[in-house]
Formats: structure tokens, sequence, C-alpha cells
């Protein structure tokens, strides 16, 4: 964003896999010019549910899809963002919404 001369994004929700969704947000926070200095980025915390794909039930292997729901990650990732200093963040409806704190001059 910084190079080609694109703004930095205001507001992000991430909703993906649970089990990178770490990756996704340190991405958006160490690359220079992706946000903004006050940006909200949303943080989908909801584990996954087991629905098991399109794919499975066609064929009658719906028994056989297995999923990791997220737990172990989606604790992980609200445990680092509460307890860093340089973050508020509320969690609400199942979003973690999350702020860097304004820099003190």
């Amino acid at each position: 964003a910084a190079t080609g001369g694109a703004k930095p994004f205001d507001f992000v929700v991430i909703d993906g896999d649970k089990a990178t969704m770490q990756g996704y947000f340190d991405f958006l926070l160490t690359t220079p010019g992706m946000l903004a200095p006050q940006a909200v980025v949303c943080l989908d915390m909801i584990p996954f549910k087991g629905q098991p794909p399109t794919r499975y039930v066609k064929f009658g292997q719906a028994d056989r899809w297995e999923m990791c729901s997220g737990e172990q990650e989606i604790s992980a990732l609200r445990a680092m963002v509460t307890d860093a200093p340089e973050f508020t963040s509320h969690e609400f409806g199942g979003l973690l919404v999350v702020q860097r704190k304004a820099q003190q001059a």
C-alpha cells in the first residue's frame, strides 16, 4: 500500500479460517502502509460449526468429515490482543473489535 499509492485501510474485517487468522492479523499490523494509524480491525471469533462440505454430503460421506472448530486458535488470538498494551479491544456479537491505542505526544 505504501509504494503503490493506495491509501491505508481505516476498517478491516477478518473472517477466515481460524488456523491462519493470527497470520492475517499480523500481516495487517506489520505491513507498512496497510492500516491507518487509528484503523479498526474486526475479527470473527465464532468457532467453525463443523458443517460438512457439499461434496461429502452428496457422496454419502458426511460422517467422514472432520474439522477443528478453531477454539484454540481463537483463544490464543483473543489472549494476544487483550494482553497487548498497544491495543484496545471489545468483544461482542462474535466479533473482536481491535484498535491501536493513540500515540502519546
